[in-house]
């Protein structure tokens, strides 16, 4: 849930000490991407945390970057003693970020006064950036609620303040031009994937030669990928055995690009590859040096007058600027230095150069000297730039336009997780029945299971209603009698070939289970299996086997179960069977097609309840119907037209969109090993040029409207993105549950 601003200001005015310090160690870590190590106790020397050393040149591994929180209303004299403390203890701090509850006036004035007393970089954060910041993040929210909110419980009293709705704050453009472009790439061909698949396999397999005997393996080059570009895994899985195959065959329209050594398994690159490689790389690599020593002669005049900075310092640290410039910011960025957007960057370019002053570890008067350098040479670097650095800079913009498509951007990533912690999900029978044929699988290829659990985690409400608890007791009753009358005196003699024959997932589970001598787990008979979920001999007494699988259900898949009389309240009786007849034209069994009835018209139902339909949400509705059914679709058309939306979320989005995708954290982590290196330059030659422009021409249309309409747009797009049955991610969805041996 989001926070609203104005009572973590009040939460922060009244905060204690304890609690605030505690606070600190939970919200400040999410913001700033890198981990810390608590002080706790009486024996912190004088500060909260210190900085992981891993991430500074440290050879004694002593930690330079130190934390301090604190209310303390005058923080000039904390912050004097905390350094004192600090080497009172032997530390010797180089740089103390000071996070305080109150308002602090010209900091950066402050900063200046006191880094230059203390001969360390001194950085306040305070309550005005703590508020900016509360929603970064679901663990920032966190740390609110656990840490700072129960200050709040005064306004619940008699008389007290009334509090407000709560109005998410989301980077409403950048996710409108997502959100529209993937609703148009879900209806075209796969080229751009598969073009970038096919680059991102060339740069893993560089550094192979079989003159050298230095191969790969298949799972080494999808690791090297995987751990490069995370969000690669949602769809190079998917195509990756079909264009290394294409990749290594005479076939290939471009030529046979990679060799695989059959026997062994292995693949590398032939020397023709190699020596296109080379030279790409060479023109890459000359670009970013030229770049960067332009760099160095802007920086120039200003290593003359501080002898402690060196040229190439400073054209490192202007590099690092635009790399964190294109981590946070990069749409506009990247729209900016395409020419496609009129502002002024240096006003988000400088909010970065302090976190990359950071990094390099500079302190006191040389990183006042640092910042003033850096900001002048990137100043002439978008505004007086050179050919080279033109060309430079459209590679970079193409690389981080080819990764926001792919959904590898922090925001995008923080705004489809924040979406599914707020779900309501009416889970469909089919969906139960896959899950209940994972029962014996390995953890990771329990796909539906892992799905469920992910939501559940995420703060999603999972619901099974009466209907969907009959329709699975039905489904097990209908297996068993399949089972018994064609497999149950066969069974010695039934393989997987046979068993894959059969229509019904449970009885295929079964057999696999069995087959399966790997598992640690495996059913010794039938029987045993349907007592998994509930008793053999009650499976055709109805109430009773109905109860034992509602109960099953509830406690395996941490379930809410909404019975005859909510799904009542939720919806009119007579419209449901004017419904349901119209659904029979596709299911001749009267009592599916009123069950099918009942969950589209709950799904409305419920979202009315809960006032979805008359205020905008940029995410979109939150009660969905979670399941492959697609074919009553064509009997609700005039439904979904009256109603203005789609009622159905198919899993596939829940796949690609949640489930799969990767943390915010790795995706920080993956600018840092793409940006600096010629990963980051090569990969925008794989971006499209039709796709690059489409993306800044739709950024330059969304920057034009206002926030109030990019926050409605982002609501009509989030709905048409959920509801859209198109059947493209389909394929990706059944590859990984082809995957799972049970799922067969």
């Amino acid at each position: 849930m989001e926070v609203d601003q104005r009572l973590a200001q009040i939460a922060l005015e009244r905060t204690n000490g304890s609690s605030f310090e505690e606070f600190f160690k939970s919200f400040y870590p999410a913001i700033v991407g890198t981990t810390f190590v608590p002080l706790g106790g009486m024996h912190d020397g004088g500060a909260d945390a210190f900085e992981s050393t891993d991430l500074y040149e440290n050879p004694d591994q002593r930690p330079l970057v130190f934390y301090q929180a604190s209310i303390q209303k005058e923080y000039r004299p904390k912050i004097r003693h905390t350094i004192k403390r600090l080497r009172e203890y032997g530390r010797d701090p180089k740089i103390l970020n000071y996070v305080t509850s109150i308002q602090v006036s010209a900091i950066d004035r402050e900063e200046e006064e006191l880094s230059s007393e203390l001969d360390v970089t001194i950085r306040i954060r305070d309550r005005s950036w703590i508020v900016a910041n509360i929603n970064s993040s679901p663990q920032t929210q966190i740390a609110f609620d656990t840490y700072l909110k129960p200050t709040l419980s005064f306004l619940s009293e008699l008389g007290s303040a009334t509090t407000v709705g709560n109005s998410p704050r989301v980077p409403a453009r950048t996710l409108c031009v997502f959100l529209g472009q993937e609703i148009e790439l879900r209806r075209k061909n796969t080229d751009l994937r598969e073009a970038v698949t096919d680059s991102l396999i060339l740069w893993a397999l560089e550094g192979t030669d079989p003159d050298k005997d230095l191969f790969m393996t298949r799972e080494e080059i999808l690791g090297k990928i995987e751990s490069a570009l995370p969000s690669a895994k949602t769809f190079v899985r998917t195509i990756f055995d079909s264009r290394i195959h294409l990749m290594a065959s005479k076939g290939n329209p471009t030529g046979r690009e990679i060799r695989w050594h059959k026997k062994d398994k292995k693949y590398c690159l032939p020397y023709h590859t190699r020596k296109i490689i080379t030279q790409e790389n060479a023109v890459d690599e000359s670009i970013k040096l030229q770049v960067l020593a332009i760099y160095e002669q802007r920086a120039r005049p200003y290593t003359v007058t501080d002898e402690s900075l060196s040229t190439h310092q400073i054209a490192s640290l202007s590099h690092r600027v635009l790399e964190l410039t294109f981590e946070r910011n990069g749409l506009e960025f990247a729209a900016f230095l395409a020419g496609q957007q009129e502002s002024d960057q240096m006003l988000t370019v400088a909010d970065q150069v302090d976190d990359a002053i950071l990094d390099f570890g500079f302190q006191g008067e040389q990183a006042i000297n640092a910042k003033e350098a850096t900001l002048a040479v990137l100043r002439s670097a978008f505004y007086n730039s050179t050919e080279i650095e033109r060309i430079y800079y459209g590679k970079l913009s193409r690389t981080y336009t080819l990764m926001f498509t792919l959904r590898h951007e922090p925001q995008i990533v923080d705004y489809f997780k924040r979406m599914s912690s707020n779900f309501v999900l009416f889970v469909g029978s089919d969906i139960i029945v896959r899950a209940l044929s994972e029962r014996y699988l390995k953890k990771e290829d329990q796909m539906t299971i892992n799905m469920l659990q992910i939501l559940r985690d995420a703060g999603s409400t999972l619901v099974v209603t009466h209907m969907t608890v009959e329709e699975v007791q039905a489904h097990i009753r209908v297996t068993d009698n399949e089972f018994l009358n064609c497999f149950g005196n066969l069974e010695p003699y039934v393989d997987q070939h046979i068993a894959r024959q059969s229509g019904k997932i449970l009885i295929r589970a079964y057999f696999y289970s069995r087959f399966d001598s790997t598992l640690k787990t495996r059913p010794t008979s039938w029987r045993a299996f349907i007592e998994q979920i509930c008793n053999y001999n009650d499976l055709y007494s109805h109430s009773r086997s109905r109860e034992q699988v509602k109960n099953y259900l509830i406690e395996k898949f941490d379930l809410q179960y909404f019975s005859e009389a909510d799904v009542r309240g939720l919806v009119d009786d007579e419209e449901a069977h004017t419904l349901a007849d119209k659904i029979k034209a596709i299911k001749s069994e009267d009592v599916l097609a009123l069950n099918d009835a009942k969950h589209i018209l709950a799904t409305y139902g419920h979202r009315t309840a809960l006032g979805e339909e008359h205020r905008s949400n940029p995410y979109g509705f939150r009660t969905w119907w979670l399941t492959h059914e697609t074919r009553v679709r064509s009997c609700t058309r005039k439904l979904i037209q009256s109603r203005g939306s789609e009622y159905i979320i198919r899993p596939e989005f829940i796949l690609n969109f949640v489930a799969l995708s990767p943390t915010t954290q790795e995706i920080r982590d993956s600018y840092r090993k793409i940006f600096p290196t010629i990963l980051g330059v090569k990969l925008s030659n794989r971006m499209r040029e039709q796709v690059f422009n489409d993306v800044m021409n739709r950024t330059k249309e969304l920057y034009a409207v206002d926030e109030a309409r990019a926050r409605a747009m982002m609501s009509d797009m989030s709905n048409r993105l959920k509801g859209d049955n198109h059947r493209k991610y389909e394929v990706e969805w059944m590859a990984k549950q082809a995957g799972s041996r049970g799922n067969g």
